[in-house]
């Protein structure tokens, strides 16, 4: 559990209680002097700063440390304007976090760390750097029907509907 008490990257992901829309919570967390990190701060949302709604973390840090504060201002700002673009989950954060300023070099080593952090959330299930389509996929072997293409399911009295994005 020490790795939780690093610096590092937190999203915070649940439910609109009333709408059922997919929330994100992008957040960032450094080491404190009382030894808590980026796991200290993620409880601090279970009291004082309660946000209610979530209940899946997914914390993104190095196994060295290595995170400085301008890397994970840098890493915050990505993933909070990444999932804002997408436009899948509705991002919960109150301010629009600072981007930082790191050098060119050591962007590029942020980005593919960026890159490869999008590709583990995504097969978590978590797609919430995944802009949904605005056509719907047409397939090359089956017929669809026309214009929204949308999919309904109807057994046992649920119906389930949706869209091929």
């Amino acid at each position: 559990m020490a790795i939780l008490n690093q610096t590092g990257v937190y999203l915070l992901f649940g439910k609109d209680e009333e709408t059922g829309d997919d929330q994100v919570y992008v957040g960032q967390a450094w080491s404190r002097k009382n030894g808590n990190g980026v796991l200290g701060r993620i409880t601090e949302h279970l009291g004082g700063e309660k946000l209610p709604y979530w209940t899946h973390a997914v914390v993104l840090t190095t196994s060295n440390d290595s995170f400085g504060p301008t890397e994970i201002s840098y890493l915050e700002n990505y993933f909070y304007t990444a999932a804002s673009l997408a436009g899948r989950y509705t991002v919960v954060n109150s301010v629009d976090p600072s981007p930082g300023n790191v050098t060119e070099e050591r962007e590029a080593d942020l980005r593919e760390f960026s890159d490869y952090s999008e590709l583990v959330i995504g097969a978590l299930g978590f797609k919430v750097f995944d802009a949904l389509a605005e056509e719907p996929v047409r397939g090359d072997t089956l017929s669809e029907p026309e214009g929204d293409a949308e999919l309904l399911l109807e057994r046992s009295g649920v119906t389930a509907r949706g869209r091929q994005t």
